[in-house]
């Protein structure tokens, strides 16, 4: 069951990542320099952020499982 979670996961954040996930974020990272020098850092900590979030949700649903 793991394994599945695991892989999903792992699709949904790389479908994001190649489609170029456009998530809010924060806009506060650096002093903007120029748009595109930003833009990458903005999408990773967005995709950060994302992972961060699934890794939790599946961490609670395991959890439920268990009990």
């Amino acid at each position: 069951m793991r394994f599945i979670i695991l892989m999903t996961s792992l699709v949904i954040v790389s479908l994001l990542v190649l489609k170029g996930y456009p998530g809010g974020g924060d806009k506060n990272l650096l002093d903007p320099v120029s748009k595109e020098q930003n833009s990458p850092v903005r999408k990773a900590h967005d995709v950060n952020q994302l992972i961060e979030d699934t890794a939790n949700t599946q961490s609670q649903a395991l959890e439920k499982q268990l009990q």
